[in-house]
């Protein structure tokens, strides 16, 4: 009868192993399926930046091949970053000289014009509360956590 009963138990102990078993090629499965996922979202992200740094430089080195004189393209760049959120300035009113000084648009340098372009375009405009380490990251992977800290120790201050 013991015989039996031993026999009955390692019979239900490889049912219960082979169903573990199943489970782990399962789990590992989703882990290399997530992994693949991961890599190909990281290797987006990485030419994506790669291309906002290259349109970066493209509009910079165009910025500084039109830095002599403002052509209407220039200018017409100038004034769609410049121009305030709700869109009411339009490029003409926007690059046309107003009535305080002939080297100013409205209120803004026309030859500091460029610097301010390409600092706004390099995201050099901060909240005033952060610092800049908090806001420049060394790498893709602090870049993508760096929201995410950032609303930890907000968190962990109040």
């Amino acid at each position: 009868v013991e015989y039996e009963g031993l026999k009955h138990e390692i019979k239900v102990l490889e049912e219960e192993t082979a169903l573990l078993n199943s489970q782990l090629e399962d789990a590992l499965r989703l882990k290399d399926i997530s992994e693949s996922q991961l890599e190909e979202a990281l290797d987006s992200l990485k030419s994506e930046r790669e291309q906002k740094n290259a349109l970066r430089k493209e509009l910079a080195h165009h910025l500084t091949v039109c830095d002599g004189g403002f052509s209407s393209g220039c200018a017409h760049l100038i004034a769609l970053t410049s121009a305030p959120p709700s869109g009411s300035a339009t490029p003409t009113a926007a690059t046309s000289p107003s009535s305080e000084d002939g080297s100013k648009c409205n209120g803004h340098l026309l030859q500091g014009a460029t610097g301010s372009v390409l600092s706004r375009l390099n995201g050099d405009f901060r909240p005033s509360g952060l610092r800049k380490s908090e806001i420049l990251t060394p790498d893709l992977f602090s870049e993508l956590n760096g929201p995410e800290i950032l609303k930890l120790r907000q968190q962990l201050q109040q």
